[in-house]
Order: C-alpha cells, then sequence, then structure tokens
C-alpha cells in the first residue's frame, strides 16, 4: 500500500504484480519523499513517518505523524480507515486508487519461485496445489480489490504495464495537476528510461524461471483456474500452454 498526500492517489500493491516496479517509478515522479507515506515491511511497518497535509489547491494546511502502512494491504483496511478518519476534510477516501493485477498462473509460479530464491527450498507440485494457504498469499484479486462493490477506479494488467500506466499518470494529471508538474521533468526522465527499456532500473525483484506452463499438469492448472475463477473472467486471463507447444516435460 502506497499513499501519496501530494499526488492524492492510493497505490494498492498485491505481491508479485509488478507493485515494486510501480513503486519505483512512482518514487521517480517525486514520490516517497517526506510528502508521502511509503508501504513498509514488517521491521519497518510500525515507524513513524512525517507527512504534510494538503488541501484541494495544493496548499499545505496542516501535519501530523502516522506509523507507515503495511506493504500488502488490501482495500478498505484498518490502516486505510484510520488515515480517512485522521484526514477528514481532505477527501482521502475520494483520491485515485489503482494497483496491479498479473495473469494468475504465471503469478504462482513466480510467488513460489521468489520464496524459493529467499528461503532456500525448491517448490512442487504441493506447493502449488496449497497455494491459498501459503504465507503471502492475500486473497484474490476480486477479494484484494473488493472488485465487485467497484472501489477501484483503475487496474493495471502486469501484461500491459506500459500502456496501463500511461493511462493512470493520465488520471493523475486529473486528480492532481499540481502534483503533475511540480514533477514534470522527472517523469519525461523516468518515461524516457521506460521506453528505452532500461531493465536494470526498471524491473524489480523480477525472477527467473521458465515459462510458467512448465510448472503446472492438468490438476494444479484447474486448482489455481478454480481459486481465481472471477478474476480470470473479469481480465480475461488463459492458460498459455507453451510446454506443451514446445513438447516439454512436466518439471513437477
Amino acid at each position: 500500500m502506497f499513499i501519496s498526500f501530494f499526488g492524492r492517489f492510493i497505490m494498492y500493491h498485491y505481491p508479485k504484480t509488478a507493485g515494486t516496479q510501480l513503486q519505483y517509478l512512482l518514487q521517480d515522479f517525486g514520490v516517497g519523499s517526506d510528502d508521502d507515506i511509503w508501504g513498509g515491511n514488517l521491521n519497518g511497518m510500525n515507524r513513524a513517518v512525517y507527512i504534510p497535509l494538503y488541501n484541494k489547491m495544493g496548499k499545505k494546511v496542516g501535519e501530523g505523524h502516522v506509523p507507515k502502512p503495511p506493504k500488502h494491504a488490501p482495500i478498505g483496511n484498518t490502516y486505510e480507515k484510520s488515515i480517512i478518519n485522521a484526514s477528514k476534510g481532505f477527501g482521502v477516501d475520494k483520491w485515485y486508487r489503482f494497483g496491479c493485477v498479473r495473469n494468475p498462473w504465471d503469478l504462482c509460479v513466480s510467488h513460489l519461485n521468489f520464496q524459493n530464491v529467499h528461503e532456500d527450498w525448491s517448490f512442487t507440485k504441493k506447493d502449488i496445489m496449497d497455494f491459498e494457504n501459503r504465507q503471502g498469499y492475500v486473497g484474490t484479486f476480486t477479494e484484494f480489490f473488493d472488485l465487485d462493490n467497484n472501489k477501484m477506479d483503475y487496474i493495471i494488467k502486469t501484461e500491459d504495464f506500459d500502456d496501463d500506466l500511461d493511462e493512470v499518470i493520465l488520471q493523475l494529471k486529473i486528480h492532481a495537476p499540481q502534483y503533475i508538474e511540480k514533477n514534470w521533468e522527472k517523469i519525461k526522465l523516468r518515461y524516457f528510461k521506460k521506453l528505452t527499456k532500461n531493465e536494470d532500473n526498471l524491473y524489480k525483484n523480477k525472477t527467473n524461471h521458465k515459462h510458467y506452463s512448465y510448472y503446472y499438469d492438468d490438476e494444479s492448472r484447474e486448482y489455481i483456474g478454480k481459486l481465481f475463477e472471477k478474476d480470470i473472467k473479469r481480465f480475461n486471463y488463459k492458460f498459455n500452454n507453451i510446454r506443451e507447444k514446445e513438447n516439454g516435460k512436466i518439471l513437477l
């Protein structure tokens, strides 16, 4: 979760959906300074962070200290409610809200592979079949973003990241023109790097693994399909079986 009091937006970070990359891009736009609250890890969640408060015209009208938000908090979480209550009159509940989603079959492999890298173990089919009970699972996209109740303003698909980011920046120009004007030079610089695909700068916490289809058999594929059924229909995701096309072998 990432709140910008000057940019007047909230970004909800679903794990392994390019959220860290998105926060990095936003930081280069001028976000992440003392004007804003950064989502923190378990070691930093309780540290107090200074925040200035701005009215709709961008004028500073107050200040305060709040604890850092949990990094992967869903929409409507207790922390968000406390911020809204503490900032009455500033319209936090009306700010622009967005987040990222990803092909669920790809998401599962990336999530387990990330744990593999950091915990020194190899995941198996059993781990896929128990994905909803694994540490770090935060629910489906529909649950995390409360999509059935239309609480989000925009959802970025990881597969269409560049185009969808363009739309987010366009909306921020509408919601917080002072923020965009203040950071325009940084925005142009970040866009130049984005367009030149400077992967060293852009891709954060990226995992290296084969195409996700190599890690599934029919049973595990169906399990993830059922778990994320609403999301798959909502975002028109499909299982792209590269493994069969290349006559590969099941690795699990």
